[in-house]
């Protein structure tokens, strides 16, 4: 048999304080400072027999979080012999970073340093990889890069940017926006090409991100003295077909509008109350105008 690790327990013994009812204290002072050696486990826990109910549970807790996650594609760098301008920079196949934002102009950090996160156990198994990877696509909210002539290197949706076999199981996308500058690339056929690249998107999210309602944008589309509801309404919608859509065009259903403010989660959970009511009615107003220039 082999040596116990564990105190005795026999009247008399050093250890046996720790099994009388009264002595708590005594056995945590021991176990604080008496490490005991861990028995060798000689086989591995049976995981895949557990249901697969509780499974997808574990698979939750360690692969999705309450935040958006902003990824970066790989790309050529700019040193080199064969780059020296940063036009000359080509986009790679993969996922260059993925970060964790909570809240607009919040911090933020690596996805895989999130609390409670292990995206370790997706190299666990074959099985549990084909299991797990499914809740990490579907559960999280991806955001990716705004198309835009701006960028370096230019948007580019045939160069795969999720592993293979898993861009197919992301059901939505989200897009973070400052305004509806810029954007004509999605009607211009750009809408068509992120189905035909995601063949499992059913919905686009466009997040506008407004820093502050007595401000720029904020104050521009808030709602005027004595200006009633529908003209309200209105006034933005003509905006938004100004600035984007233009009058013979109109947003494909499948592309939504959800507004946001500084300071606030991306999950929805909302922080302090300072200008809730101005808040509540732009956003609830801009919502209604982006309703008014869908199809349908």
């Amino acid at each position: 048999m082999k040596e116990s690790h564990l105190p005795s327990t026999e009247p008399g013994s050093p250890g046996s304080s720790i099994s009388s009812p009264n002595s708590n204290t005594t056995e945590l002072q021991y176990l604080l400072t008496n490490p005991i050696k861990a028995s060798i486990a000689t086989s591995p826990f049976p995981f895949l027999e557990l249901p697969l109910s509780i499974r997808n549970k574990i698979y939750h807790h360690l692969l999705t979080i309450p935040a958006l996650i902003c990824l970066r594609q790989k790309h050529t760098g700019t040193h080199g012999p064969c780059s020296t301008q940063p036009q000359d920079r080509a986009l790679l196949p993969g996922i260059a970073s993925a970060s964790a934002h909570h809240a607009v102009a919040g911090p933020s950090i690596p996805f895989s340093r999130f609390p409670s996160t292990n995206p370790s156990i997706l190299l666990t198994s074959k099985e549990i990889f084909a299991e797990a990877k499914a809740v990490l696509y579907i559960a999280n909210t991806f955001a990716i890069p705004r198309p835009s002539t701006e960028l370096t290197p230019p948007c580019d949706f045939s160069v795969r940017l999720f592993p293979p076999g898993c861009q197919r199981l992301v059901p939505s996308l989200t897009m973070r926006i400052r305004s509806f500058y810029d954007l004509s690339w999605l009607l211009d056929g750009g809408c068509n090409v992120v189905k035909n690249f995601y063949r499992g998107v059913e919905s686009l999210v466009l997040v506008l991100e407004i820093d502050d309602i007595n401000r720029g944008f904020g104050r521009q589309w808030g709602k005027r003295k004595g200006e009633e509801w529908e003209w309200y309404v209105k006034r933005l919608r003509g905006e938004i077909v100004r600035d984007w859509v233009g009058e013979a065009r109109a947003v494909p259903r499948w592309i939504g509008l959800r507004v946001v403010f500084g300071g606030e989660r991306y999950d929805g959970e909302r922080r302090g109350n300072g200008g809730v009511g101005k808040k509540d009615e732009l956003r609830r107003a801009l919502v209604e105008a982006w309703e008014g220039v869908q199809e349908g």
